[in-house]
């Protein structure tokens, strides 16, 4: 039997993949249980289902979420449900000295135990602006807590500081023996060698600092005693001498730029103090240690100096030094746990990138809404009603969202005339009626249905 064109109707299966590594998917796998509840009982997305299953990629168990449906306006609200369980609590970074707190070798090892003792998952940006933190609500915020606890303990360690001479022809000893230095203030304060500036330089408690600062004296002693048996008799020719340690060259190198000599061991120590991805893009010149040389070091003698391996460690922190400045036309990509970037002048409305295999729209800041425009998806996004996802959140629990903002309330006694403290609107507990300035006058008006009822009892019966 023939079917005419016109009785055939297709009806296109979309959909739409979310990718989780394993960490990540364990420290919110209560919260995905919870969203994929919502998203089946929704009564405005019937024509929606979700898969959950486990996913290999590169030897590792990750989770992929499956949403299709037919309906593209549908499985863009249930996308968008998701994408606010993958928001995170974000930890802005506001002050460039916070970036330098939590970034540098302690502040990193501080971060990963973090996540260890609260079991949330915290991701951040290579722009470094903020930190974005997973997991249950309570881990989140004990998480938050934390490092805002540390930043403010650091600080207060850091406001002493103290820098000693290194003495005449002992930098190289310095150079060579630094592990005793570090041993010799158990890793609780920060002991720097400026290799340039003859310094060593500590930072942190004052009587911590003040502990150090003798033992380190007491080295110092030593280390000129044995300079002077070793050097007293000896004819020192000035040619032979390293501009680093002020000592006769072991092992030297010469700069293929400059023509510079130094001995093999202070450049390598010169070029560990660049490993530091908290410094500036103008801090960051990697260039001749003669204080009168300028010339900017060339990459050859670096690698001859690190090795490859370590020379694509120090490649990848002046890359992610680089996309830190304002103006750097170079941005990370928007998927989370993705290191890839993009140009934004050569992608102004989308890109797709070739390690998440995914298009993102730039406008909206969000993986591509196919079939819809940008003004179509903001505007879906600001209608979307979100009150049915925190009902099930909170349950029976006697919290009531905020009328401005939506917040979460808990009123468990006392007084109706409640104020948010997020958006600091007033408002009543009982009708949700609003005042920016005072709400009090509310209960007071005999036309309003909360007359005489701020207490929940009628006050005209409180006997004095």
């Amino acid at each position: 039997q023939n079917i005419g064109l016109n009785q055939l109707h297709f009806i296109p299966i979309i959909t739409h993949r979310i990718l989780l590594n394993e960490t990540l998917a364990k420290a919110i796998d209560y919260k995905i249980e919870q969203t994929i509840k919502i998203i089946k009982g929704h009564p405005d997305l019937p024509n929606i289902n979700l898969f959950k299953k486990p996913f290999m990629k590169d030897n590792k168990t990750n989770i992929l979420i499956t949403i299709r449906g037919t309906n593209i306006e549908q499985l863009y609200k249930a996308r968008m449900i998701f994408d606010d369980l993958l928001k995170g609590l974000q930890f802005h970074l506001y002050n460039h000295s916070w970036v330098t707190v939590l970034f540098d070798a302690t502040g990193q090892k501080f971060l990963h135990d973090v996540q260890t003792r609260t079991g949330t998952y915290i991701w951040w940006n290579w722009k470094s602006t903020f930190l974005s933190i997973f997991g249950e609500d309570h881990a989140c915020q004990d998480a938050y807590r934390q490092i805002d606890t540390f930043i403010e303990e650091t600080f207060s360690q850091r406001e002493h500081s103290v820098s000693i001479s290194i003495p005449e022809g002992c930098i190289r000893q310095c150079i060579q023996n630094w592990s005793m230095f570090r041993e010799s203030n158990n890793k609780q304060i920060k002991i720097t060698i400026n290799i340039i500036k003859h310094l060593i330089v500590m930072i942190g408690d004052r009587e911590k600092v003040i502990e150090c600062e003798q033992k380190v004296k007491e080295l110092l002693d030593k280390f000129v005693n044995s300079f002077n048996q070793s050097n007293g008799k000896k004819t020192i020719d000035m040619k032979n001498i390293c501009p680093i340690c002020d000592c006769e060259y072991d092992s030297p190198y010469v700069l293929q730029q400059c023509g510079h000599i130094f001995c093999r061991s202070c450049l390598s120590a010169y070029f560990d103090t660049y490993f530091d991805a908290t410094k500036s893009f103008e801090t960051f010149k990697l260039s001749c240690p003669c204080q009168e040389c300028n010339e900017v070091c060339l990459i050859r003698d670096i690698v001859s100096i690190l090795g490859f391996e370590r020379m694509a460690r120090l490649a990848m922190i002046a890359f992610q030094i680089y996309i830190r400045r304002v103006d750097s036309n170079l941005v990370q990509c928007m998927g989370i746990d993705c290191k890839q970037v993009y140009r934004p002048s050569k992608s102004s409305s989308i890109y797709f990138c070739n390690q998440c295999i995914k298009v993102y729209c730039v406008s909206c800041a969000v993986e591509y809404h196919t079939g819809m425009t940008c003004e179509q998806y903001k505007k879906l996004h600001k209608e979307k009603n979100e009150d049915a996802i925190l009902q099930y959140n909170l349950g029976k629990l006697s919290y009531k969202p905020c009328p401005k903002c939506r917040t979460p309330i808990d009123k468990y006694a006392g007084c109706n005339a409640v104020r948010c403290t997020l958006c600091n609107i007033q408002f009543c507990w009982r009708c949700q009626a609003t005042d920016e300035i005072d709400i009090h006058k509310h209960f007071m008006d005999p036309n309003s249905p909360c007359y005489n009822k701020m207490l929940d009892v009628n006050m005209a019966e409180i006997e004095f």
